[in-house]
């Protein structure tokens, strides 16, 4: 009862911060205080930098849902400290790749049994919406990163993640999720999450998500423990109220 008490009040923080992105831009569409930048720097002829902003989209509402898909790593595209700018084609073909029926193998795993801490990951849901897709080694089961995410499981009481830059790109608030643990004493594994693992949670970083804990994950074990949730739901508040602010005020003059 406690436990599902406390996923309620999850899930209603989660609702709360989503509402009020929203409607924080109805009330001022174009004073956006959060912006993302993306920035394209040529690898030859003319030494031009183009930079595109634009305000971040909301946080996405619960249930928060992922798939797991074997395929080589985003970063494989392309040296671990940047992305070829082919590289979003490419993510846009993945994202839009529909799961396959079992029996195929290198391609999406279907759900296992693990039922998160929301809905779970009922088969046939035609209104659940996955908000990322996560990458895993095809030869060893790794789960090394998202789509435009890093990715993190808690196993064992402990965050394990895969290493940056040795498997995948790193990420200003990979980082701070990093910083939040060491200051909350999570123990770290510089380590990709296995599919074979028992997670006791899971959680993506970006900078339009922050810390963004997944409800299912399609093809893992994830069944949301006390520990797992109480584990990422420190992490998280570290990283909004403390991490964050100082990497901005070391950053900003």
């Amino acid at each position: 009862l406690q436990q599902q008490q406390q996923r309620q009040q999850d899930e209603e923080e989660q609702q709360r911060v989503h509402h009020q992105h929203q409607q924080r831009l109805l009330e001022s569409p174009g004073e956006a205080s959060d912006l993302r930048l993306v920035v394209l720097v040529p690898a030859g002829g003319r030494a031009m930098v183009r930079v595109h902003a634009s305000a971040l989209p909301p946080p996405p509402a619960p249930p928060v849902r992922a798939r797991v898909l074997l395929q080589p790593p985003a970063s494989s595209f392309a040296a671990r400290t940047s992305k070829d700018a082919a590289w979003v084609a490419q993510r846009e073909a993945l994202l839009r790749r529909p799961p396959r029926p079992a029996g195929h193998s290198n391609d999406a795993v279907d759900a296992g049994d693990g039922d998160g801490y929301g809905e779970g990951e009922g088969e046939g849901d035609g209104e659940s919406k996955e908000e990322e897709v996560l990458l895993a080694d095809p030869a060893t089961g790794e789960v090394l990163e998202g789509l435009s995410s890093n990715f993190f499981a808690v196993v064992g009481g402990a965050v394990h993640t895969a290493p940056a830059p040795e498997q995948v790109l790193g990420g200003t608030v990979r980082a701070a999720a990093l910083a939040a643990c060491a200051a909350e004493g999570v123990p770290v594994i510089g380590a990709a999450p296995r599919l074979r693992d028992a997670w006791e949670g899971a959680f993506l970083t970006s900078t339009s998500r922050l810390v963004l804990p997944l409800d299912a994950v399609a093809g893992s074990r994830l069944t949301w423990t006390a520990r797992g949730r109480d584990v990422v739901r420190r992490l998280a508040l570290r990283v909004r109220a403390v991490e964050l602010p100082q990497l901005s005020s070391r950053l900003l003059p």
